[in-house]
């Protein structure tokens, strides 16, 4: 055999190369390994691990169930209705103290046009009244003033031509003037009670009709007295029962077309003013 000496080998390897690779020997002639000779061990695979044991997932919590709102009732109590609607209280009229003996004073006549304003005269206790007339198409108003010049009464509120009229009841004689504001012709006549209208005052049960500004005498007798009225004109309409001075009840206070009714308790039986308020025609029924 041959003594091999250290060998060197350089082996070159390339996939799919045939190239050769060589051994140098110091003394012999080379020898001449072809890359097929040369085994290169494959490396062999590793035993593989065995797989880890995966854990069991762990149970999930079941989901909290969210409460349902709780519902609240609340009852309400209903209000119980009256069982009956109580009787309306007829208004009660004081005794009537209007005196209606004429007074023997001359009638006091003013006339004019337009704006003006009278000198202070003299009104004397009890019933007065006073008449007026008017001719235009404005507004005619009539203000009672007291000596110091402040508005007392109102004695006239018309718009247009009109013949109304007013009584005035005082405790006390006293001193007064009239503010007249008008565009048109008027007359106002301040005068005494007549006779002939005590006497012809109606006694009720009756009826009275009239249109626009009124006030009347009437006799009412004592107890229960039922006022069933109607109104045709397009303003205010109200109707006042006078006792004395500075004592009247409310009888109707409407706006425009109406109609009513209103029950009152005569105390004492007697001779009453009735004063109305309107701008149409007007009708009032008296009963028991």
């Amino acid at each position: 055999m041959h003594r091999l000496a250290p060998l060197l080998l350089l082996l070159v390897v390339a996939c799919g190369a045939s190239e050769t690779a060589a051994v140098v020997s110091p003394t012999d002639a080379p020898i001449v390994l072809t890359a097929a000779a040369v085994l290169t061990a494959a490396a062999m695979p590793t035993a593989t691990s065995e797989a880890t044991a995966t854990s069991e997932p762990t149970a999930t919590d079941e989901p909290t169930r969210t409460p349902r709102p709780t519902l609240e009732i609340i009852r309400f109590t209903p209000t119980p209705r009256a069982t009956s609607t109580p009787a309306a209280t007829a208004t009660e009229v004081p005794s009537p103290t209007v005196e209606a003996t004429p007074t023997p004073i001359p009638p006091v006549v003013f006339e004019g046009s337009g704006n003006q304003a009278t000198d202070l005269f003299s009104i004397p206790s009890g019933l007065t009244w006073f008449d007026f007339e008017y001719v235009g198409e404005s507004n005619f108003i009539v203000y009672l003033l007291d000596e110091n010049g402040d508005e007392d009464e109102l004695l006239a509120n018309e718009l247009g031509s009109v013949t109304s009229n007013k009584a005035l009841l005082l405790e006390e004689p006293a001193m007064h003037s009239l503010n007249i504001t008008a565009r048109g012709t008027w007359k106002i006549v301040m005068r005494a009670s007549t006779q002939e209208e005590i006497d012809s005052a109606p006694t009720a049960p009756t009826t009275v009709t009239g249109s626009g500004n009124r006030t009347f005498f009437i006799n009412i007798p004592t107890g229960r007295t039922q006022f069933e009225f109607s109104h045709t004109g397009e303003r205010n309409f109200i109707v006042y029962l006078i006792t004395g001075p500075g004592s009247q009840v409310l009888v109707a206070n409407e706006l425009g077309v109406a109609t009513g009714s209103k029950v009152m308790s005569i105390d004492s039986g007697g001779l009453f003013l009735m004063e109305v308020s309107g701008d149409g025609s007007w009708e009032i029924h008296i009963n028991e």
